[in-house]
C-alpha cells in the first residue's frame, strides 16, 4: 500500500510530465486504478456498513436472483458452497472494513445463455442488436439473448494478456453474446461497474492458461480473488476512478492542443532561423527543441545559417576565393557576405578530374580479397558506415579506376537512398563506389568538409529534390550536379563554418540520442 500510495503523490505532482511520457497516459490510468482497489482514494463512512456484510447481503440475493436462465435453487446453492469452500488468498493489503472474496461469490454467472454464430450464420442475420464477441462488439443480428445490464468479461484471446483494450465491460440494453465473453450478473448496478474496474486493473496471467491461444475459463474466472468494500464505497470508488480520468483526457487534450501550437512555432522559428533570422529560436531553445524532429530541424536550421555565411563573423582580412573562375555561375537565392562568391559545384573541382558515379555491377562478392565499394547504404548523411562495405572482384574494379578513391573527395548519393553526403577520409584510400555513388573531386580553394556542410543544407536538399528524373527508380544527374551553384566562402573562413558547425552538430547528435528517453513536458 506504501508504494502504491508513493506512485500516486510523485504522479499527482508532476501530472503533465507523466502524461508526456510515452506510455505516460497508461501508466497513470494503471497507478489510479490500482490505488481505487486498495481503497486509497476514498474514505470510510461508518453507516456503509463493512464489505463482510455486504457479502452476506450478496450471498443470500444471489441464491433468490430471477435467473434469466432456467438454473435451478439447488445447483445455485451447491455452486455457492463451492465457492465458500475455497481457500481464498489475500494479493494486497486493503482497509480492514474490506474483506476478500471470490469474483465467483459476488456474481451470478449466465454464460450457459451464450450462442456462438459463424461469419456466415451472422450474414444472413443482419439486424438491430450488437453482438459481442471477447474484446467488445463485433458484428449486429436480428435477435437477442439479453435484455439488461449485464458484465462481460473476455474468456480467450491475446488481449487477456497484453491488455490492449478493456477485458471487462457493461453491455446494456439488448443484444447477443457469443462463447468468446463470460457473461455475469450482480445484485446491484454499483457492483458491476466496480468489478469492472477491478477486472481491468489486475494482472490476469495468473488466470489464463494456454500461448498461442490464451484462455481464462469459467472455473479460474470465479476464482480471482477480490477486495470487497462496502456497497456505498464501491459507487464512490468508481466514481472517484472517473473523476480522475475525466482530468487526465482534458490534461491530454490541453497538451496536445500546446503540442501542437509549440510545434508549429517551431517550424516557423526554424524555417526563419534558416533564412537568417536566428534571434529569436537562439533565444527560446530550450522550448522550442524537445523533440527528436526538432533536433533535425535544428540541424537544417545550422547549415542553412552556416552556407548563408550566418553562423560565423567575417574577417575583412581573410582573402577570398582566389584563381576561381565562375563566369557564368547563376545566382544563389539568397545573399552572400563581402568576399564570398557563387560558382557552379563544377568550377570547384579539382582541376582534371570531373564528378563520376562507380562501379555498374558489382557481380558476387568475392571469398577473399577484393576491394571495398562504398554503396549508397555506406554513405549516411554526413559519415560514412563502414561496417557493412562490400567488396568487389578486382577484375570487375579495374575499369573504374576514374572513381578509386585517394582520399579528400566528396560523396554524394545521387541514386537509391537519397541524403547521403560525407567527405572520404585518407585512411580508405583505395575504396572504390557503386553506381548509386557519385564521386566530387574537391579543388584547393574549397574545403572539402565545407562542401559536405553545402550537400547536407536544406537549400542543397531542394535543389536535388527538384531536379530529380526517373519513375522507377528516381536519381540525378551528374550533369545536372555540375551545373549546381553553391557559395564559396574564403578558404579560412570555410574552415572556420566547418569546426563551429562541427562543435554544434555533436551537442544535436547528443540531444538527439537522450531525448527519446527523457520527457520534456509542454
Amino acid at each position: 500500500m506504501t508504494e502504491a500510495l508513493a506512485d500516486l503523490a510523485a504522479m499527482s505532482d508532476n501530472l503533465e510530465a507523466f502524461i508526456a511520457m510515452p506510455g505516460g497516459m497508461k501508466r497513470l490510468r494503471q497507478v489510479i486504478s490500482d490505488a481505487a482497489i486498495r481503497g486509497l482514494l476514498t474514505k470510510r463512512d461508518g453507516s456503509e456498513g463493512t464489505g463482510s456484510d455486504f457479502l452476506t447481503e450478496v450471498t443470500v440475493a444471489l441464491l433468490e436472483m430471477p435467473s434469466k436462465v432456467a438454473i435451478s435453487r439447488r445447483k445455485r446453492e451447491r455452486q455457492a458452497a463451492r465457492k465458500k469452500a475455497a481457500k481464498l488468498p489475500e494479493p494486497f493489503p486493503v482497509p480492514e472494513h474490506w474483506t476478500w472474496a471470490p469474483f465467483g461469490e459476488l456474481v451470478f454467472n449466465l454464460d450457459g445463455v451464450r450462442v456462438p454464430l459463424s461469419v456466415a450464420e451472422r450474414e444472413g442475420r443482419r439486424g438491430q442488436y450488437d453482438y459481442y464477441g471477447a474484446s467488445g462488439v463485433i458484428d449486429s443480428v436480428d435477435d437477442f439473448l439479453f435484455d439488461g445490464d449485464l458484465l462481460l468479461v473476455s474468456e480467450d484471446g491475446a488481449n487477456l494478456v497484453n491488455r490492449s483494450t478493456p477485458i471487462a465491460f457493461v453491455a446494456t440494453g439488448k443484444y447477443w453474446v457469443n462463447n468468446h465473453a463470460h457473461v455475469v450478473d450482480t445484485v446491484h448496478p454499483e457492483t458491476m461497474a466496480y468489478l469492472a474496474l477491478f477486472l481491468n486493473s489486475i494482472d490476469l496471467k495468473p488466470y489464463v492458461t494456454g500461448t498461442a491461444q490464451p484462455k481464462m475459463n469459467q472455473t479460474r474466472l470465479s476464482s480471482i480473488p477480490v477486495p470487497v468494500p462496502p456497497l456505498g464505497e464501491q459507487r464512490r470508488i468508481v466514481d472517484a476512478v472517473h473523476e480522475r480520468f475525466a482530468i487526465l483526457d482534458q490534461l491530454l487534450e490541453s497538451q496536445a492542443s500546446a503540442n501542437a501550437v509549440r510545434n508549429k512555432l517551431s517550424l516557423v522559428a526554424f524555417d526563419d532561423m534558416a533564412k537568417g533570422d536566428a534571434e529569436f529560436a537562439l533565444s527560446n531553445m530550450d522550448s522550442l527543441v524537445t523533440s527528436v524532429e526538432d533536433v533535425k530541424r535544428l540541424k537544417t536550421a545550422l547549415l542553412d545559417l552556416a552556407v548563408r555565411g550566418l553562423l560565423v563573423r567575417q574577417d575583412p582580412s581573410e582573402t577570398p576565393a582566389a584563381g576561381l573562375d565562375t563566369s557564368g555561375a547563376p545566382d544563389l537565392p539568397f545573399g552572400l557576405p563581402a568576399g564570398w562568391c557563387a560558382a557552379t559545384v563544377k568550377q570547384v573541382l579539382e582541376p582534371d578530374r570531373d564528378i563520376s558515379y562507380g562501379v555498374i555491377k558489382l557481380g558476387p562478392e568475392p571469398t577473399t580479397g577484393g576491394v571495398p565499394t562504398l554503396r549508397c547504404s555506406d554513405v549516411k548523411f554526413r559519415r560514412l558506415e563502414l561496417r557493412t562495405v562490400r567488396r568487389v572482384d578486382p577484375s570487375i574494379e579495374k575499369d573504374f579506376v576514374r572513381t578509386r578513391l585517394v582520399g579528400g573527395e566528396v560523396v554524394i548519393n545521387v541514386r537509391g537512398t537519397l541524403g547521403g553526403v560525407a567527405r572520404i577520409p585518407e585512411s580508405i584510400a583505395g575504396y572504390n563506389v557503386a553506381r548509386e555513388v557519385a564521386v566530387v573531386p574537391v579543388g584547393d580553394q574549397v574545403d572539402p568538409d565545407f562542401l559536405v556542410c553545402v550537400f547536407s543544407s536544406g537549400y542543397f536538399w531542394k535543389l536535388i529534390q527538384a531536379n530529380l528524373r526517373g519513375i522507377a527508380y528516381v536519381g540525378l544527374n551528374l550533369g545536372t550536379l555540375r551545373q549546381m551553384p553553391i557559395p564559396v566562402p574564403p578558404l579560412a573562413e570555410q574552415r572556420r563554418i566547418v569546426k563551429e558547425l562541427d562543435e554544434r552538430m555533436v551537442l544535436c547528435d547528443a540531444l538527439e540520442a537522450i531525448l527519446p528517453k527523457i520527457s520534456i513536458p509542454g
